[in-house]
């Protein structure tokens, strides 16, 4: 079974997973490795089934992400593909474009076309990332989005 259900059913009952080691009589390293491993036995469920329920806490109630508000007309979906089979979301990759973090730039200029670019930065993105386009591409790439942030500032 996987380790995220095992989770699941221990915050719906309200019971942490010292508790849980305390009660099965298995050391805590053992049930906080689960959560490394992703796989817990298939026997803990049972152990939990036989818990008593705590009433004391309420239960977990989980919140969806919002988007932020200059993103939510726009294709996300593309800026998720440029850095896809990594784990992270679009709000880490949009805040870590505004503080000009080259790891993430690179992904985006060169996986995604640059009418989406333009898209989803925005123009005064486009314009504020102009003195990082030499260091993350290359020279042809770098006088092109020059240019391009040179032409949009210019015809504002």
């Amino acid at each position: 079974m996987k380790a995220q259900l095992f989770d699941a059913a221990l915050a719906a009952r309200g019971i942490t997973k010292r508790e849980y080691a305390t009660f099965a009589h298995i050391p805590y390293d053992t049930v906080a490795g689960w959560k490394k491993r992703g796989i817990a036995p298939e026997h803990a469920l049972t152990i939990l089934k036989n818990m008593p329920i705590k009433l004391t806490k309420k239960r977990v109630r989980t919140v969806p992400i919002k988007r932020p508000k200059n993103i939510e007309n726009k294709n996300y979906k593309i800026l998720q593909a440029a850095f896809w089979g990594k784990n992270v979301t679009v709000e880490m990759i949009l805040a870590k474009v505004q503080e000009k973090d080259s790891e993430y730039l690179k992904p985006i200029f060169k996986n995604i076309f640059y009418k989406d670019i333009v898209s989803l930065l925005g123009i005064e993105t486009i314009i504020a990332l102009k003195p990082i386009y030499p260091k993350i591409m290359e020279k042809k790439d770098a006088e092109f989005w020059a240019f391009l942030a040179k032409r949009y500032k210019d015809n504002r």
